[in-house]
């Protein structure tokens, strides 16, 4: 019954196109609605447009349903969302990690916060929100992520550095330990817990609880290796960066329509 009334939201078009795209996000792993969001992508609005196109990631496609895409490609931004979707292995050219100044010139540009927000908590985003809780929403196995007066408090440069570099500066509360095996195993992850069973409990980068005996375990090791995963810029496309930014570290207010695609 939710699916069908997301369904309905999303493709009425007398509703706000936040608000659609929102609905649409809640049709992810949906086969029966892949028809509707193929229709949604090459819908008049950028935010419902680009919204679909990324809720079809990991959407098995044909050949013909890949062609009509192609043709909706108009603006820069659709067309790396298209990239991203037909050919999700694919790394585009992009300064190394270490060229930070690079980086803040190339995230230099409109960006929208709501669309942000949205990248954020997307099952097929980056999958922030897997780790980090903001404004309640999320799972708090990293830090969680608090705002003041609507933006994180530390400056954009150090947040642009923390998403592509997460090991360079760990929080010291989220150190993150690795466990070896008598057998040979070893696992990295948050340790926030011994169970009363004796077991130990961490969060691998997933976010999923992996239990281990204590007979079992040859060493428990202090790592420097952050569980944000290194790379996890190439799950966004160049504008979902900038806007999860804005999303995070607004600096200038800006909507999609006040500049031009």
């Amino acid at each position: 019954a939710a699916k069908s009334l997301l369904k309905e939201i999303a493709n009425d078009s007398s509703n706000e196109p936040n608000l659609r795209a929102e609905a649409i996000i809640g049709l992810v792993d949906m086969r029966s609605a892949t028809t509707d969001l193929l229709q949604l992508a090459s819908d008049n609005g950028g935010v419902v447009r680009d919204e679909a196109l990324r809720t079809l990631r990991g959407t098995p496609l044909t050949a013909e349903q890949m062609e009509d895409l192609n043709s909706i490609a108009t603006t820069t931004a659709t067309i790396d969302l298209l990239e991203k979707l037909l050919n999700p292995s694919k790394v585009t050219a992009r300064p190394d990690v270490q060229e930070l100044d690079l980086w803040l010139d190339l995230l230099d540009g409109p960006a929208d916060a709501e669309a942000g927000q949205r990248v954020f908590f997307h099952p097929q985003g980056p999958r922030c929100a897997h780790c980090h809780q903001i404004d309640g929403r999320g799972r708090a196995i990293g830090p969680g992520l608090v705002r003041l007066n609507g933006r994180l408090p530390i400056t954009r440069r150090r947040l642009v550095e923390a998403i592509l570099r997460p090991s360079k500066e760990i929080d010291p509360g989220y150190l993150p330990v690795t466990i070896v095996t008598t057998d040979g195993l070893t696992a990295t992850g948050i340790y926030f817990k011994q169970h009363s069973t004796g077991e130990r409990l961490i969060y691998d980068s997933k976010g999923i609880v992996r239990k281990f005996k204590t007979a079992d375990i040859e060493e428990l090791l202090p790592s420097n290796q952050s569980i944000m995963p290194d790379g996890l810029i190439n799950a966004m496309t160049l504008q979902e960066f900038r806007d999860v930014i804005a999303f995070l570290n607004p600096t200038e207010p800006t909507k999609p329509e006040q500049w031009s695609e």
